[in-house]
């Protein structure tokens, strides 16, 4: 299928997740998606950067305020135990701005594929040596250790050229986008870049374009539930 990268994606991020991402109140499993996201789209990028100056600009425009003897020492306190309690972080994990770049490769069989470089920090190898593992026919995935939200799952899927996933509705609400090749649903085509909410509402059953595979990065709150007779007897037996 042609490929629209000089379009850049036309599938976006809502607004209301770039303002938490620029407000930095966004969780972290979904704040590397909209990192990723704004590697590949100019648009959305061009947002982050008007939300960042908005908001340098308000903090600017604020009144001072007098500030307590003792308040350094107390910022100081507080950051020190937050610290002592958070888990060591890997270097460059916190997905941001300044890393919205394509200098990363994913080497393939017959050529090369961007990947974003947030998404870097959060393989467990080297990329051409993931260890994917097997979902059902065609699909392998792998779970990214991202967050400490419960129930929160972020995972790398690869669904083979042609091959489809199974018919599927949500019982949460899955954010997923596409790193490298495109897939169509009931709602469309969707190539490099473009972003997918699905939520309880949707029954579909994404087909990777003919032309090559297709790799996702995909946030799930709560896990998918297979439809349609054969989806229901694989239920117990693939986990999404």
């Amino acid at each position: 299928m042609e490929h629209h990268e000089t379009m850049g994606p036309q599938h976006h991020m809502p607004e209301a997740w770039l303002v938490d991402y620029a407000a930095g109140t966004l969780d972290e499993a979904n704040a590397l998606l909209v990192a990723c996201h704004a590697a590949l789209c100019p648009t959305c990028r061009e947002t982050l950067r008007l939300l960042d100056a908005t908001g340098g600009a308000l903090l600017e425009d604020q009144a001072p305020v007098a500030l307590a003897d003792d308040a350094l020492a107390t910022l100081f306190a507080r950051i020190d135990a937050e610290d002592a309690a958070a888990e060591p972080a890997r270097p460059g994990h916190r997905p941001g701005h300044q890393t919205v770049d394509l200098d990363a490769l994913l080497p393939a069989g017959d050529g090369t594929l961007r990947l974003p470089r947030p998404l870097l920090a959060y393989l467990p190898t080297a990329p051409q040596d993931l260890p994917w593992r097997w979902n059902g026919p065609g699909v392998h995935v792998i779970d990214l250790a991202v967050g400490r939200h419960p129930g929160t799952r972020t995972v790398l899927m690869k669904i083979g050229a042609g091959r489809a996933m199974p018919q599927h509705t949500h019982k949460g609400t899955e954010a997923l986008m596409v790193l490298a090749g495109g897939y169509r649903d009931e709602s469309g085509d969707f190539f490099p870049g473009d972003v997918a909410i699905s939520t309880g509402e949707v029954d579909h059953r994404p087909i990777a374009h003919d032309d090559g595979e297709c790799l996702c990065l995909a946030v799930l709150d709560a896990p998918i539930s297979l439809t349609g007779t054969v989806g229901r007897l694989l239920n117990p037996f693939i986990r999404f």
